[in-house]
């Protein structure tokens, strides 16, 4: 029993009290409890969406690998001297909510800039790495959306089994003990009364 419902003077505004906590304990296991699986429901389509990312890599990886040898090909000068003429992407950080969970995810606010590019074969090789390069960000915030839904859904399981182990069974003990000891007062004042009337 939780240490503070041994101490409640047994009475009838006890028992209302008790009653109440244990209606509002209840109704808000039922919550948890359907909060629970639909947390568990987005993480499964998540964890889902996470086998992109073996793809994902793989494609990271050969695009890398195309620009390593474009690079050993044509030499560090003329590499950087390409490079430089092609402008980064903008990618901002943005809150987006996964089933109420609010999750930082990396925006593609813009692409990057290739028009200065004129040789077609830097051109390509550096539409093939920014293409491999969205896919891996698109896998982070997967990843990222999976992480935070997990610790969610962690966190309010911790709290219905805490309801549904201890708190509820100690509330419906009260109750109970309570319920007896305002019933037995009450049979104690019925006798009482009858003896004082004559009965």
């Amino acid at each position: 029993m939780t240490s503070w419902l041994a101490f409640l003077p047994p009475s009838r505004g006890t028992l209302q009290m008790l009653r109440r906590r244990l209606e509002l304990a209840k109704r808000g296991l039922t919550i948890l409890q359907m909060r629970r699986e639909m947390l568990a429901k987005e993480l499964v389509l998540l964890l889902s969406e996470l086998r992109r990312r073996r793809e994902a890599e793989e494609a990271f990886a050969r695009a890398l690998q195309r620009a390593a040898e474009l690079r050993a090909s044509r030499g560090e000068i003329e590499f950087r001297s390409m490079a430089s003429l092609a402008k980064p992407p903008r990618i901002e950080l943005v809150a987006v909510s996964y089933q109420g969970v609010p999750v930082r995810q990396a925006r593609v606010a813009g692409e990057p800039d290739l028009s200065a590019v004129h040789d077609p074969e830097f051109r390509e090789v550096a539409e093939e790495l920014w293409r491999a390069l969205a896919g891996m960000i698109e896998v982070a915030n997967v990843e990222e959306a999976a992480a935070e839904v997990g610790k969610q859904l962690v966190s309010i399981n911790q709290v219905a089994n805490s309801l549904e182990r201890s708190v509820i069974p100690s509330l419906e003990d009260a109750v109970k003990r309570v319920e007896e000891w305002v019933a037995n007062r009450e049979l104690e004042d019925f006798v009482r009364a009858r003896r004082l009337r004559g009965g």
